[in-house]
C-alpha cells in the first residue's frame, strides 16, 4: 500500500480582530489592538509545522482549493461565541500562507474551529453547515446536494486556547474521503476464448458427437465392406457384412469422435465469433464488436453520469468528524465520470465511514438535478445492460482524508442459455476422412479375425471414407451473452 501524500493548507493569518466583547464584529485588519479592555485577551491563530510522520506538503503561492474560510469560536464547555469569515468566494484566489489572525475575547478557555469551503453558494445554495449557534455538540456538517470538485472539498482545523495559552497553531486538513471506482479493460480475444471455453464446458459435445457419428458412420462402412472381394464368404467368421460393420464401428467410433472433437475445438472460436458478428447489425468483426461491449465505460462521452446505489452513505457528521446520519439504504447518487479519456472512473467523494455500493448504472444525457437522485428513475434514462451496469456489491471503509480505489473486472463471459439451436441447417460442419486417424492400419489390423481379412483393403476402401459431422451451437446473440464480474480489494493510494 502506498502512503498518499496528504495535502494540507498552512494558515499564517494577519487578520486582526479588535473586539470589545465576545460578539463584537469590530475588526482591525492591520495590527493587534494596543489597548486590550480589562478582562479580555488577544488570541493568536498561526501556522504550524507538523512533526507527524505522514508527509504533509505546505501550500505556498496562489491556490484555489479553498475559496471560503471561516472560523467558529466556542467556549471550552461548548457554547457558541462567534463566527468570523476570513475569505469568501468573492475575494478570488488566495495566496498561501495567509497572514496571522488575532481576535480579542473575554478571558477564559475556548475552542476554535476553522472550516473551509462550507459556503452554500459553492453548492448551488445547498446548506452544508448547521446548528453551530446552538453549540459545538449540535454543529453538523452536511454532504452537499451537489458533487464535490477539487476546489470545493471541505477542510477543517481546530485547536484549544485560553488567556493562559493564547496562541493556537492551525493546520487545515481536508476532511473528505474519496473512493475511485474504475473498470479494468478486458481484451476481446481473451473474452471470446472465455466464451468458447464455457460453451464447451456446458455443452456435452463429446456425447453429442458420439451419437451423431454413431448414426453417420455405419452407412459408408457398410458400402466399403460390401466391396471386399467375396465379402459374403470371407466375412462369415465374423457374422457377415453386418458383423464386420459392427466390429469396425466399435473400433473406430471413439477415435473418430476424438478427432472430430479436437477439430471442433480448433474451429469453435472462429465459428462463435462469426455467428456473434452476424447476429449484430453493425457488420463489424467480432473483436470490434466485443471490445466496446465489454469495455462500455471507455466509450462514454462527457455527458454521461454514473448512477451509484449506496447503502449507509454518510450524510452528516459533527465537529469531531463522527458520522451522525446516513442516507436511507438504496439511495441513488449521480456522479460524473473522471476527465481522463483513457481511464473512465467514478470519484465518490464524501465523509469518512463505512458504506456499501450495491449497483453502478449509467445515466444517459440530459439528467438534471443534484447528486442525490430522488425516486425511481424512468428506465429510459438508463443505459441498461449487463455489460454497462455493475450489480456486484462492494464495501468501502474510508478514513478522513483518505483516497482509496477499487477496480471492477469482467471475470467470465458465457451464455444465459446453452440450449443448442436445432432449427434449420447446422451452422458448423466438421469434415474428415478415416485416413486422418493416426495409425488407422494399426487400429483395424488389431481387430481379432477381421483384421487379417481386411488388411489389404484398409487403404483403398476404408481410409478414403469421408464424414461431414454437423455441429449445432447455442444461440449466439448479444442478448444471450452473460457476464460475471468482481471487485478487486479496495486499496489505499
Amino acid at each position: 500500500m502506498k502512503t498518499r501524500t496528504i495535502l494540507f493548507l498552512l494558515l499564517c493569518l494577519s487578520l486582526v480582530a479588535c473586539t470589545h466583547g465576545p460578539d463584537s464584529d469590530d475588526t482591525d485588519l492591520s495590527t493587534p489592538s494596543i489597548g486590550v479592555p480589562d478582562g479580555y485577551f488577544v488570541a493568536t491563530f498561526t501556522s504550524t509545522s507538523s512533526t507527524d510522520p505522514v508527509t504533509r506538503e505546505a501550500v505556498t503561492g496562489p491556490d484555489a482549493r479553498i475559496s471560503d474560510l471561516r472560523y467558529l469560536i466556542f467556549l471550552e464547555t461548548g457554547e457558541f461565541v462567534k463566527e468570523k469569515r476570513v475569505t469568501t468566494p468573492a475575494d478570488g484566489v488566495q495566496t498561501w500562507p495567509l497572514p496571522v489572525i488575532r481576535d480579542t475575547l473575554a478571558r477564559g478557555s475556548y475552542r476554535v474551529v476553522f472550516l473551509g469551503n462550507m459556503e452554500p453558494s459553492l453548492f448551488n445554495g445547498s446548506e452544508v453547515l448547521t446548528g453551530y449557534r446552538d453549540g459545538f455538540a449540535n454543529t453538523r456538517i452536511h454532504l452537499p446536494q451537489y458533487e464535490f470538485t477539487d476546489n470545493t472539498e471541505f477542510y477543517m482545523a481546530q485547536a484549544t486556547f485560553s488567556d493562559v495559552l493564547p496562541t493556537a497553531e492551525i493546520l487545515l486538513q481536508r476532511i473528505i474521503a474519496k473512493l475511485d471506482v474504475s473498470r479494468n479493460f478486458l481484451d476481446a480475444e481473451d473474452a471470446l476464448n472465455m466464451l468458447v471455453a464455457n460453451i464447451v464446458a456446458q455443452v456435452d459435445y463429446k456425447t453429442i458427437l458420439s451419437t451423431t457419428i454413431n448414426g453417420l458412420l455405419p452407412g459408408p462402412l457398410t458400402a466399403a465392406v460390401q466391396q471386399i472381394p467375396l465379402a459374403s464368404v470371407v466375412l462369415i467368421p465374423v457374422g457377415g457384412v453386418v458383423g464386420a460393420v459392427d466390429l469396425l464401428l466399435g473400433t473406430l467410433l471413439a477415435p473418430v469422435v476424438d478427432l472430430v472433437y479436437d477439430l471442433l475445438l480448433q474451429r469453435l472460436v472462429a465459428a462463435v465469433g462469426s455467428l456473434l458478428a452476424a447476429n449484430t447489425e453493425s457488420g463489424a468483426g467480432i473483436l470490434d464488436i466485443l471490445t466496446p461491449l465489454l469495455n462500455p465505460w471507455s466509450s462514454l462521452d462527457g455527458t454521461s453520469a454514473a448512477l451509484v446505489t449506496v447503502d449507509g452513505f454518510p450524510s452528516s457528521m459533527d465537529l469531531n468528524l463522527t458520522v451522525t446520519d446516513t442516507f436511507p439504504d438504496g439511495t441513488q447518487f449521480a456522479y460524473s465520470f473522471s476527465p481522463d479519456p483513457n481511464v473512465k472512473s467514478v470519484w465518490i467523494r464524501g465523509f469518512a465511514g463505512t458504506y456499501n455500493i450495491t449497483e453502478v448504472n449509467v445515466l444517459k444525457q440530459g439528467l438534471v438535478g443534484g447528486i442525490v437522485v430522488d425516486g425511481i428513475l424512468d428506465s429510459s434514462l438508463l443505459l441498461n445492460g449487463d455489460f454497462i451496469d455493475i450489480n456486484d456489491p462492494i464495501t468501502a471503509v474510508l478514513g478522513v482524508n483518505e483516497w482509496w480505489n477499487a477496480d471492477y473486472s469482467f471475470l467470465d463471459l458465457g451464455l444465459k442459455d446453452y440450449t443448442l439451436q436445432t432449427d434449420g441447417e447446422a451452422p458448423l460442419s466438421i469434415d474428415i476422412t478415416l485416413s486422418d486417424l493416426t495409425n488407422l492400419d494399426g487400429l483395424l489390423g488389431g481387430i481379432p479375425i477381421l483384421g487379417p481379412i481386411i488388411e489389404d483393403v484398409v487403404g483403398t476402401l476404408l481410409g478414403p471414407i469421408k464424414l461431414s459431422v454437423p455441429v449445432n451451437l447455442p444461440l449466439l446473440g448479444i442478448e444471450n451473452l452473460s457476464v460475471q464480474g468482481g471487485w478487486s480489494t479496495t486499496q489505499q493510494v
